[in-house]
């Protein structure tokens, strides 16, 4: 009864925040086709706008919106899938890109997450400071959310970097990573 209800919550939110986006908003416009369970896992189409704003990392405060639990689970999970080699639209242990990772690991941990970066990015609650298990988005293509990391503490990331890598924990702070962040997500309790 709770997961329906946090998967129908994160369901709502997402549309709600779709729709107050679209009508709102000047920005560009990514289109994406996604699955809902409430609607018979048929094709949805739903346009997500790209968030251009950007946060920093720099001075977090506090935030701990899911359960320890959860939490530990979606770090055993993301730690288990390290090695598993990149593949672009992957979302399995033969292969994942960015956001399938994040995906399945969240999936093996109880929650359904939407597919892409830029929507799982836009669906979730923000937050200020990442605790281990929430996600944490990145700017690789100019303004747009191009990519997403699991945070694993301590300034660490989980993620599926590109073509020819591997899932693989690295420092956030390097300088490749750090200017691109753009922001941390958590799910609701």
């Amino acid at each position: 009864m709770i997961k329906t209800t946090l998967i129908f919550s994160l369901f709502l939110f997402s549309v709600l925040n779709c729709a107050s986006s679209i009508l709102h908003s000047s920005g560009s416009v990514d289109d994406y086709v996604r699955s809902s369970p409430y609607m018979g896992h048929q094709s949805v189409r739903s346009s997500v706008p790209q968030n251009t704003e950007t946060e920093s990392y720099e001075d977090f405060e506090a935030d701990a919106p899911i359960t320890n639990d959860v939490r530990s689970s979606i770090m055993q999970e993301a730690k288990a899938q390290l090695g598993v080699p990149y593949k672009f639209g992957g979302n399995s242990p033969s292969g994942f890109d960015c956001s399938g990772l994040t995906s399945y690991v969240y999936k093996r941990s109880g929650l359904t997450l939407p597919r892409s970066a830029s929507a799982q990015f836009s669906a979730l609650p923000v937050i200020k400071k990442p605790q281990p298990g929430d996600l944490v988005f990145f700017k690789t293509d100019g303004n747009n959310i191009s990519h997403v990391g699991i945070y694993m503490g301590n300034l660490k990331m989980i993620h599926a970097p590109s073509s020819g890598k591997n899932v693989e924990m690295i420092e956030m702070n390097n300088p490749y990573w750090k200017p691109r962040y753009a922001g941390a997500r958590s799910l609701p309790n």
